[in-house]
């Protein structure tokens, strides 16, 4: 990930210098993971630009800062071509666009098509790989067409439903307490409400003939009565089933999603032998 969540990024004289570092950064960080056997996903999670007050991102409604995204993948794509530990560029991290921008200004499925070119223009063999404007969701594959290119996969997030797996964050916020499989938000969700939820990637996926590969999913460890893994082992179910990709988030970022600590919201102690753990490296 290539992100900074307090970075201001509306003023490109702040992103500037911080994403031209973080390019720079790329081909230690490359080697790095080449030397240890993986291959990266170059994840673009903070763009120009921030959202507006309707959680549009505001690069879909100011010319200046889509250009200084698109000479962004310029940049990113010519410091790392052709370095092996690469598997693929996410463009965008779960885009948002719930408002058209001013004429000329791209939506998204117009600057999606433009930055696999701009890319395309100096690598033509990496994989790019390309989310709905849905924040990512199921939901707005709906929405989608595949862009013009041979070698795109397609992402989606999963963290449905999201008052099991996102209860307890914040105050304020979905309340601690729900149990996976079982009555959540009004409806019972088990391995076949995850299915219904992620029914429109699917029907997409086999109408167009496109690979997905689910680049998010995960539930809090703390989640009730240690259920968290049972929403895990069923999305892995489904994404096997479906042969999806998939990459479970996140390794030693947010404690709440890690799987190196205990089931307990309150317990910060290591547990690198948790159930979650094994299970995801079975």
């Amino acid at each position: 990930q290539i992100v900074n969540f307090s970075l201001n990024r509306l003023d490109l004289n702040v992103y500037n210098p911080w994403i031209q570092r973080k390019i720079a950064e790329l081909p230690t960080v490359l080697d790095t993971a080449q030397q240890n056997g993986y291959k990266v996903v170059v994840d673009l999670h903070t763009v120009p630009g921030g959202y507006s007050s309707s959680g549009t991102n505001l690069l879909f409604l100011n010319q200046t800062l889509q250009d200084r995204y698109l000479s962004v993948w310029t940049e990113i794509a010519t410091k790392i071509k052709g370095h092996p530990a690469v598997y693929g560029y996410d463009i965008f991290n779960e885009p948002t666009q719930n408002k058209p921008g001013p004429p000329g200004v791209l939506h998204w499925q117009e600057l999606a098509e433009k930055t696999v070119k701009t890319i395309r223009a100096i690598d033509t063999n990496v994989t790019i790989i390309v989310e709905c404007a849905y924040t990512g969701n199921p939901p707005g594959y709906k929405y989608l067409l595949p862009v013009n290119d041979t070698k795109v996969v397609y992402e989606v997030h999963m963290y449905s439903p999201a008052e099991f797996t996102q209860q307890g964050i914040v105050e304020g916020g979905y309340p601690y307490g729900v149990e996976y499989p079982g009555q959540i938000a009004g409806q019972y969700f088990d391995i076949n409400g995850l299915r219904e939820y992620l029914k429109p990637v699917r029907d997409w996926s086999l109408a167009y003939n496109k690979h997905i590969y689910v680049g998010e999913f995960s539930a809090v460890r703390w989640a009730v009565n240690s259920t968290a893994i049972n929403w895990l082992r069923d999305m892995i179910t489904i994404m096997d089933e479906y042969g999806w990709d998939y990459s479970y988030h996140c390794f030693r970022e947010y404690n709440g999603w890690s799987v190196e600590m205990g089931d307990q919201i309150n317990n910060y102690t290591i547990d690198e032998n948790t159930a979650r753990k094994r299970m995801l490296l079975a």
